[in-house]
């Protein structure tokens, strides 16, 4: 399990348990928070099935013709079912492909593996056109589908799927995984600070270390706590985030009222304001998603407004 992330382990187990028994379902769904592996174990799953020599251990052993196809990204049985370039959908088109795809003989192996990550974005026409496949799946073929959550899907659809839920680890466990990485080189605080802005996503957490984000996060935490203790007015908060990146400083914010709703805080503040705060930090996430340019000093205008 070398390749696996330690709060994966026990998930990858029952799958090799599932294969060893001839138990391997036709199709998965892996379902949990984002940044804690779904794609990646569907990823390393789908290279290890495809290749022709496992490791004693249970590996790709990456030499074979399949790992090198593989990790080339040119494995003629390996299908990524993700939304089109300028789209945020999977639309029915792709999921026909994969329908005809699934119903053709395999090039290299015994099986095809097809993974859909996040397939809550399948439009419902895509959905239904799923459905169908895996109501009567062709037995060479594997289907992986990962979402952040399971409800995200249709009922018939989760039916079809041998689920398997991804826990976020504790934050112990985090920080000894990345203490563990020879990429990252940082101090035990800074590594527990990225833990703290990560909320249970260790990838999360590793992404924030390598953009070196961590310091600017806590430098606008400082002052919006201040508000919302009452130590400060919105004209210091407002001051104290001149020349802050919106982005930053919405997502700090984000994590802010999280943890104040929490209660992981116990000095006093106003819960009704907090709440406006989430809402407005959701209406602005919401604008800035559309794609369209908006202007960044009104959207933070909005954000402070009383």
């Amino acid at each position: 399990m070398d390749n696996i992330f330690p709060w994966c382990e026990e998930i990858w187990t029952n799958l090799l348990f599932a294969k060893k028994k001839n138990r391997f379902p036709h199709a998965i769904l892996f379902h949990g928070n984002n940044g804690v592996g779904k794609s990646e174990l569907a990823f390393q799953l789908a290279h290890y099935l495809l290749c022709a020599s496992p490791t004693k251990n249970e590996q790709p052993c990456l030499i074979c013709k399949d790992c090198v196809l593989f990790s080339a990204g040119t494995h003629g049985d390996f299908y990524n079912i993700s939304p089109e370039e300028n789209s945020k959908n999977i639309g029915i088109d792709q999921i026909r492909n994969l329908k005809i795809a699934a119903h053709q003989k395999p090039q290299r192996n015994n099986i095809k593996i097809f993974v859909i990550a996040n397939a809550n974005k399948m439009t419902i026409s895509a959905a239904n056109a799923l459905l169908k496949v895996l109501e009567e799946p062709p037995g060479d073929s594997i289907f992986i589908l990962t979402s952040e959550r399971k409800h995200f899907l249709s009922p018939t659809i989760l039916s079809r799927c041998h689920q398997y839920q991804f826990s976020s680890p504790s934050d112990e466990l985090t920080e000894q995984w990345l203490l563990s990485d020879p990429a990252l080189v940082f101090t035990k605080e800074i590594i527990k600070d990225a833990t703290f802005w990560s909320l249970g996503s260790p990838l999360l957490a590793q992404k924030l270390l390598k953009d070196g984000v961590i310091s600017e996060y806590q430098t606008c935490l400082a002052p919006l706590l201040a508000f919302f203790s009452k130590k400060e007015s919105l004209a210091f908060l407002s001051k104290s985030w001149q020349g802050k990146s919106l982005v930053n400083i919405l997502y700090v914010s984000q994590v802010a009222c999280y943890y104040l709703l929490k209660g992981t805080w116990t000095f006093d503040f106003n819960k009704k304001r907090v709440y406006q705060w989430s809402r407005k930090i959701i209406d602005i996430k919401k604008m800035t998603a559309t794609g369209i340019a908006l202007n960044e000093a009104l959207l933070l205008d909005m954000l402070l407004a009383e």
